[in-house]
């Protein structure tokens, strides 16, 4: 396949160039001035369209719980159990949710996907294609972090059966004594112990070993018991939906911990989200924060993610930094931006040709391919 005539937004360095793309076995193989298509290749014009990678959503439940609320199929909250590192996005996903149609629809081509809020440790988060002609050629990674809870949600579920945690400091103390359980288990099996396998231990203590962990804190004490437990543990992290971040704007530059953050489209209802604000657009921009940004599809329509990019851009982020934060960013912070995430050789062929700027509240998706295969939008 060939696409001719594009204007190439690379989010590696090609901005808005006229070039032609020729991809091979669902890869990139070229970018170039002008390539001569075969007389068997499947050539699309964009007629000086913009062309650019498809985004990368770095958190949602898309494929785990169902678009629509199916009983029988919301499976990202198990709630038996707060602490349930053993679990897997992989093992859940329905490639037939509708929420992947409308993430086309918003020209996202790649998700990371797993556990909900109820739990402490939700288990893992699988980083999956939006389209493709098959479930194995749709993964990217079956696993690529585990999911941390600091928000209010667990303590909402468990406290209400009147089982721990029911405060801020039962939530820290059960995740830290989970680790800490792992850790000891991690270091017997190394040492050539012969112990009872423990699938808890034995999954958890993966992060010892560089699996990357998503905290979810909004406000500003759950980040900071994220950034100590991440500390006292010497985990690999980020900071997830980080509504207070530009609070702990210093130490987190410092530390140099990443933070996915978002969604920042509507006011939140709770208090720990309160600081959620498109506002924080503007201050993102000049904060230096090693940052991407995320939809959380549901909470924002993944359909709708040209229009909440649009907004961002209109409370003062730039130009760039907007489309690297759905981009290249968040491949980068999910781990996978070896993969996806810009537009270069050997990466795989997830191309997005829309049919206006991108952060036009009216342009939409023209043509998306993903593996290098044009899918339906």
């Amino acid at each position: 396949m060939i696409i001719k005539n594009g204007t190439i937004l690379s989010m590696a360095g090609i901005e808005e160039e006229r070039k032609d793309i020729l991809i091979k076995n669902g890869t990139i193989f070229s970018i170039k001035d002008h390539i001569n298509p075969a007389n068997e290749e499947d050539v699309i014009d964009a007629e000086g369209r913009i062309v650019m990678p498809g985004f990368v959503e770095p958190h949602t439940t898309m494929g785990v719980n169902n678009q629509v609320f199916r009983f029988d199929k919301m499976d990202a909250n198990e709630e038996s159990d707060p602490l349930m590192p053993q679990l897997r996005a992989i093992d859940a996903i329905d490639v037939e949710d509708e929420g992947f149609a409308m993430a086309r629809r918003g020209g996202i081509t790649s998700v990371v996907t797993g556990p909900g809020m109820s739990d402490l440790i939700g288990g893992t988060f699988c980083a999956f294609k939006t389209g493709g002609s098959s479930f194995s050629e749709r993964i990217i990674r079956e696993e690529v972090c585990y999911h941390f809870v600091l928000s209010s949600e667990p303590r909402k579920k468990y406290g209400s059966k009147k089982k721990s945690p029911e405060t801020r400091m039962g939530s820290v103390a059960l995740i830290r004594e989970m680790l800490y359980k792992a850790q000891i288990y991690d270091k017997r099996i190394r040492a050539g112990e012969k112990l009872p396998y423990d699938i808890k231990s034995a999954s958890l203590s993966r992060v010892f070993h560089g699996l990357l962990v998503k905290f979810s804190a909004c406000q500003e004490n759950d980040i900071r018991a994220a950034i100590r437990i991440g500390k006292e543990f010497n985990l690999k992290y980020t900071i997830d939906f980080g509504y207070d971040a530009m609070k702990l704007q210093e130490e987190l530059k410092k530390e140099q911990i990443p933070v996915i953050i978002g969604p920042l489209l509507g006011k939140g209802y709770q208090a720990e989200t309160q600081g959620k604000d498109l506002s924080m657009a503007k201050q993102l921009d000049k904060s230096g924060l090693n940052y991407c940004l995320m939809t959380g599809h549901p909470l924002v329509n993944g359909e709708l993610t040209g229009a909440y990019l649009a907004l961002l851009h209109k409370y003062g982020m730039s130009r760039r930094e907007v489309l690297e934060g759905l981009t290249i960013r968040a491949a980068k912070l999910s781990g996978i931006n070896d993969r996806v995430g810009s537009l270069e050789v050997n990466k795989d062929a997830d191309i997005v040709i829309w049919n206006g700027d991108p952060l036009d509240y009216y342009a939409s998706v023209h043509t998306m391919i993903i593996n290098g295969r044009r899918v339906p939008i």
